[in-house]
């Protein structure tokens, strides 16, 4: 059964579908003859679910199941996913139903789960209910069988059940419900609030009182909010349970956890003033409506107009001692919201509330943890000024009173950064003492990048040399790797002189031949970082590419028909392919997706290829090749370096007189194959143009009747840009060079050469301002090396030599 769709690009090598797809076919279908489905061919039904187009059924409507079901194990299943991914929940909710009465085993677990999203989704809080308690709902998962149990009881407002169903559930399954504690506590309170009983009050204050999160935060609004929903005179009864200022303190954590900063330092100002009673909060929630407003305007049953959180009434800024009382007399966590949502919206407020600790400390006796809150803090909020020296010093006395683990480690790791702010040629030297010092020196990666990068730009081969030599032992191994290149790279450009060599090394190599040789073997060996790791291998005259495996598709797939494997994780995977669905394995398989055959995962990836979404595909695959041990066949390779829109490709790569596997590889970092890729900055399609650019192209070939999202057009203006900018006189026919002017811009791009040059191009990259083209330029080269070495290139030192700006081709 070929699978059509319009501009459905083909494979030029299909070998591997014969063994991977076939048999799949055969597995799933005995045979698409019958009698029509809802007045379509089997095969028009499997195009539909493939291809994720609109189900021809309607909620309400009688659907002939049993003759879905000739489409092959888990039709009714499968065909209620694509109902979900539509929005049609009733048609979702009739076939899995079905999946209940027909499936067994995984298939069966996977029904059970998404039927039990579907009556939640649906707020079908009876269906809901009744399903977690019959046979059917034993199936799922414990703690989660009883977590919706919950959820459907406060769906149904049976809050006394609710109440019951909790402390069962907490007894029952208590690391569980400490991970819930947050939704757990909302939902304790919100019923004890209703039905004035459980322990309500306790809730409230132990949801109030938990440490930082976002699920802290969601659920402190959403009690907020019901409690303010409350009928005027319980809004007024549960304020003075709790107190005024208990509610306004959960006001200001919402806030500042939801970035509301501005609106969070009033409500924060409003408890430590205890400027507000019951009365006027309820002011503030309870609004007389306007008779103009009455018909527009969201009212509670006592005909108020409900306003929402962030409405305190404006204050002045809190004196010094006041705001540094309010962060002494808050837990930690709090303490810590209310310092960060000063930080952002009034600096100078909280600044001098820290001032005031650190002052006043003689006057309350020794309490290292509010030392170290106070210098920490105080240290964040120079950081934001600027004050990078004053920050250093902050952060030095919060470190040294911290402890070790979390606390000692964050002061660290301010501390470098401010170190490198201050003075960047001394910040290899702060950065290798406190490493040692730290519990999870990994956690300093992200700061020994600009480290390096400044060293490199001031051409400071002593820096390098002590990064490399000092740090072994504590960085990362890609750390060591890179930095072993860098030193190997710079001794040869003359960036570490012998001076510096002798002073680090002394007598303890023979040659400076030698130790090039002996750091390149490093970063090569290391194996951590694959840029470092080829960069090397070409230095040392190495293969470029790991060698590609036998391809054991057919023997893997055929052994698929053992029966005892019909209900399993690996045959619903299976069924997956064979629908059209293989982009759902990762979240349909869980922690069996690791587990899945890598034949598997192939087939799945070659069907996504061949029913047009070759980014999906590519994705999929790459999951493979991330697992440690996977040998890659050519079948996988040519999955992870596809070549979709081929005539396309050859065509413009022709016409723009641009190397076909460099064109590939850029259309495969900007889009991932995608043709209707639009990024948040505005670039569309396979290569990822701005309009403006392509606009200007289109002027200068002459042709205003293009479509950015049509990959010939794409494709043209495209190729031709990245032509000029690699004739042009910014990247001087260097492809590393315009590939940096691609992704940055050329004027930018020429700045930093200006600014850090002259360097080699490999060295010059790792210079660049600006992260994202850094790698971008890394992920381009190494998959056009890759394209080359799958698809022809017979010379790769060569051609990786022309990549990287070395040679002429």
């Amino acid at each position: 059964m070929p699978i059509t769709k319009k501009n459905l690009h083909k494979r030029k090598t299909a070998s591997s579908s014969v063994f991977i797809l076939v048999p799949l076919l055969f597995l799933f279908t005995q045979s698409c003859v019958g009698k029509p489905i809802h007045e379509l061919s089997e095969e028009t039904w499997l195009q539909l679910l493939r291809l994720r187009e609109e189900l021809p059924l309607k909620e309400g409507e009688a659907i002939d199941f049993d003759s879905l079901s000739r489409l092959g194990t888990g039709a009714s299943l499968f065909v209620a996913l694509r109902a979900m991914e539509q929005g049609s929940l009733g048609v979702a909710k009739a076939a899995l139903n079905d999946s209940l009465a027909r499936e067994q085993g995984f298939f069966k677990a996977r029904a059970v789960s998404h039927l039990a999203d579907v009556l939640l989704e649906k707020k079908d809080g009876e269906s809901l209910l009744a399903f977690c308690r019959s046979g059917h709902g034993a199936a799922l998962e414990p703690f989660r069988r009883a977590w919706l149990e919950l959820k459907a009881l406060l769906l149904l407002k049976d809050y006394g059940g609710l109440l019951n169903s909790i402390e069962k559930t907490r007894d029952s399954f208590p690391l569980e419900s400490e991970k819930a504690a947050a939704e757990i506590a909302a939902m304790a309170a919100e019923a004890g609030l209703a039905t004035n009983g459980g322990r309500w009050i306790q809730e409230f204050y132990s949801l109030l009182a938990m440490p930082a999160s976002n699920a802290v935060y969601q659920n402190l609004e959403r009690l907020v909010e019901t409690i303010a929903a409350l009928e005027y005179g319980d809004f007024i009864k549960a304020l003075e349970a709790i107190g005024p200022e208990a509610f306004v303190l959960a006001e200001a954590r919402a806030l500042a956890g939801s970035k509301n900063y501005g609106p969070a330092v009033l409500a924060f100002r409003s408890y430590a003033n205890a400027s507000e009673d019951a009365s006027s909060i309820s002011a503030r929630y309870k609004i007389t409506p306007l008779a103009e407003k009455e018909e527009t305007e969201e009212k509670d049953k006592d005909g108020f107009l409900l306003t929402r959180l962030g409405q305190n009434p404006p204050s002045p800024p809190l004196p010094p001692k006041t705001m540094g009382q309010l962060l002494l007399r808050l837990e930690r966590g709090i303490a810590s919201d209310v310092a960060r949502a000063f930080l952002v919206s009034s600096r100078s407020e909280g600044k001098q509330g820290l001032l005031w600790i650190m002052e006043t400390k003689q006057d309350r006796g020794p309490d290292i943890q509010k030392e170290y809150f106070a210098h920490f803090w105080h240290g964040r909020y120079l950081r934001e000024e600027g004050q990078w020296k004053a920050a250093l010093e902050a952060f030095q006395k919060a470190a040294g009173l911290a402890g070790h683990g979390a606390d000692r480690d964050a002061a660290l790791w301010y501390l470098v950064e401010a170190a490198w702010k201050s003075d960047p040629k001394s910040a290899h030297q702060v950065f290798l003492k406190e490493i040692q010092q730290a519990s999870n020196p990994a956690d300093f990666s992200d700061l020994l990048e600009p480290i390096v990068r400044d060293a490199l730009a001031r051409k400071d081969g002593t820096a390098l040399l002590a990064l490399a030599c000092q740090g072994e032992g504590k960085l990362s191994k890609a750390d060591s790797a890179k930095l072993n290149y860098l030193c190997a790279r710079s001794i040869q450009a003359g960036i570490v002189a012998d001076e510096h060599l002798s002073v680090f090394l002394g007598g303890d190599y023979a040659s400076k031949e030698s130790l090039i040789e002996e750091l390149f073997r490093k970063a090569h060996d290391q194996n951590a970082d694959p840029w470092y790791h080829t960069l090397a291998a070409y230095r040392l005259g190495l293969a470029l590419v790991d060698p590609l495996h036998e391809d054991e598709s057919k023997t893997a797939i055929e052994t698929k028909a053992d029966k005892k494997e019909k209900d399993t994780p690996k045959a619903y995977a299976e069924a997956l392919v064979h629908f059209g669905m293989a982009n759902l394995l990762r979240r349909e398989l869980g922690s069996h997706f690791g587990k899945l055959d890598s034949s598997v995962v192939r087939a799945g990836s070659l069907s996504l290829y061949e029913q047009g979404f070759p980014e999906e595909a590519y994705r999929l695959i790459a999951t493979q090749f991330w697992k440690t041990g996977f040998l890659p066949s050519r079948a996988d390779a040519e999955l992870y370096w596809p070549r979709p829109y081929p005539e396309l490709f050859l065509a413009n790569s022709s016409r723009n007189k641009m190397d076909i596997f460099l064109l590939y590889a850029l259309a495969r970092a900007e889009s991932a194959f995608n043709k209707d890729a639009l990024s948040r900055s505005g670039a569309i399609g396979l290569l990822q143009l701005m309009p403006a650019t392509a606009a200007e192209m289109a002027d200068r070939l002459k042709t205003s009747d293009y479509d950015l999202k049509n990959p010939d057009h794409n494709l043209m203006l495209g190729s031709y840009y990245f032509q000029r900018l690699m004739d042009g006189q910014t990247a001087k026919n260097r492809v590393l060079a315009a590939l940096c002017s691609y992704n940055a811009g050329p004027t930018r791009f020429r700045g930093w050469e200006q600014s850090y040059g002259p360097l080699p191009m490999d060295l010059l990259l790792d210079t660049l301002d600006y992260a994202e083209t850094r790698q971008y330029g890394r992920n381009v080269i190494l998959a056009a090396l890759n394209y080359a070495a799958l698809y022809g290139e017979e010379n790769l030192q060569d051609y990786f030599s022309w990549l990287l700006g070395e040679t002429a081709r």
